[in-house]
């Protein structure tokens, strides 16, 4: 007889390397796999009772995922693309020729062309959930996890512009 949960405790060790990044491995298991990074940053991904997708929260931002692949793929396209800061209490996601900055109830995105402020009136969602769509939007990879995700889940998404 095969021994699944060691042979699952061995998939996600190979998924879920001891670092990815500048975020250290502090567990791996069926339940969680939880990152810490060397700027204050966490990653998680959470295998929570009767759910049909993992939560994946990088860096206080949440994406949904289909499997555990999908969350390794989604985790280490975020770590490339991201550079996460916590300044003061604000939040501040950049990458290549792009800002965001989450502030209490308010979120701020920036490009060299474009600067535009979104507030908890602007939109049916937490700005919290602005900011991760926003990210989301401007890493290709995570724009492509997310769409598979939201091709078989059936999620709807308001669009941010």
């Amino acid at each position: 007889m095969i021994d699944t949960n060691n042979t699952q405790e061995d998939e996600l060790e190979r998924l879920f390397p001891q670092k990815i990044g500048l975020y250290d491995r502090l567990r791996v298991d069926s339940d969680r796999v939880v990152y810490r990074g060397e700027n204050g940053g966490v990653l998680k991904v959470l295998n929570e009772d009767d759910q049909r997708y993992l939560s994946v929260i990088a860096d206080s931002l949440r994406f949904s995922v289909l499997s555990w692949g999908q969350a390794s793929r989604l985790l280490d396209s975020y770590v490339d693309a991201v550079e996460y800061q916590n300044q003061d209490g604000d939040l501040v996601y950049s990458g290549s020729g792009w800002d965001v900055v989450y502030q209490y109830h308010h979120v701020t995105y920036t490009t060299p062309s474009t600067e535009r402020e979104y507030d908890k009136d602007s939109f049916d969602v937490h700005p919290l959930d602005v900011a991760s769509r926003l990210v989301e939007w401007k890493v290709p990879e995570l724009w492509s996890i997310r769409q598979v995700y939201r091709e078989i889940s059936g999620e709807m998404v308001e669009v941010i512009e």
